[in-house]
């Protein structure tokens, strides 16, 4: 039997979610979720929220969802409108590193680089939580996701993404063998979470010279049979976590491991 190096690696390494690298490629995490609103809910009840996190994420604006209509028909000509509502607010920590959006349909944590630890993150997210649905009062739980933004910056020369990538776009042997853009998105069901992960990958506008940059950005998601309690919820965004690191190091090699050391 032929064991590859990612294999040699899970092995080496059977609780990956101790994994940490010394420059880790995280540009965004994010732990999401989303609710069904009670009736009467207002923005009235996210001013409480925003002012019951004050001190800690001073800096506000505005949230705004825009929304755009397009009619038309064999006799009429083309006819669009679009309009502008206000759903909630972006607040910010006075380092600009944690952003949290609190908005009528749900409350989002995000952490943008450098990235600390799962831990000091996931507690952060539950602690607004309790804020934001103590003042709201939610009817139930829609969806949760945890999602993890990657920025791969690989050095060039770049002969080959197999050398670094694991999941890669591969074209037919027909064809010149060179591409200067890609964009792919796979949707993977994980049966054991009753979730989704959504894989994105694409070459992005690099931010240092000499160097090919991929965004790896991983979703894992779930809409249905939501804990009810809230040791479960945060039990189950702790798996998505988990499932996501296996995720992430199942798409890359031990050469693009290096460039994080």
């Amino acid at each position: 039997m032929i064991v590859d190096n990612q294999d040699r690696y899970i092995k080496a390494h059977t609780n990956l979610s101790m994994v940490q690298y010394e420059k880790a490629p995280i540009t965004e995490a994010i732990i999401d979720i989303q609710v069904e609103a009670r009736s009467g809910m207002d923005l009235s009840f996210l001013e409480e929220v925003a002012n019951s996190v004050r001190s800690d994420y001073p800096k506000r604006k505005d949230s705004r969802v825009f929304e755009g209509i397009v009619e038309f028909g064999p006799s009429l000509p083309v006819k669009t409108t679009a309009s502008e509502q206000h759903d909630g607010f972006v607040l910010t920590d006075e380092s600009e590193k944690l952003v949290l959006q609190v908005k009528l349909s749900g409350f989002t944590l995000s952490r943008l680089h450098p990235y600390t630890n799962w831990e000091e993150f996931r507690d952060e997210a539950n602690r607004l939580w309790e804020i934001y649905k103590n003042q709201t009062l939610p009817k139930s739980i829609a969806r949760i996701a945890v999602r993890y933004l990657n920025k791969l910056d690989i050095p060039l020369p770049v002969r080959d993404l197999r050398d670094y990538l694991r999941t890669y776009p591969e074209l037919s042997s027909d064809m010149e063998p060179q591409i200067v853009g890609y964009f792919m998105q796979l949707q993977c069901p994980q049966p054991s979470l009753k979730a989704t992960a959504v894989l994105t990958q694409g070459m992005i506008a690099p931010t240092v010279p000499n160097v090919v940059s991929i965004l790896l950005d991983i979703d894992l998601s779930r809409s249905h049979a939501l804990p009810t309690e809230e040791e479960a919820l945060w039990e189950l965004l702790d798996q998505f976590r988990h499932a996501k690191n296996k995720i992430f190091e199942a798409s890359i090699t031990d050469r693009m491991r290096k460039l994080f050391q």
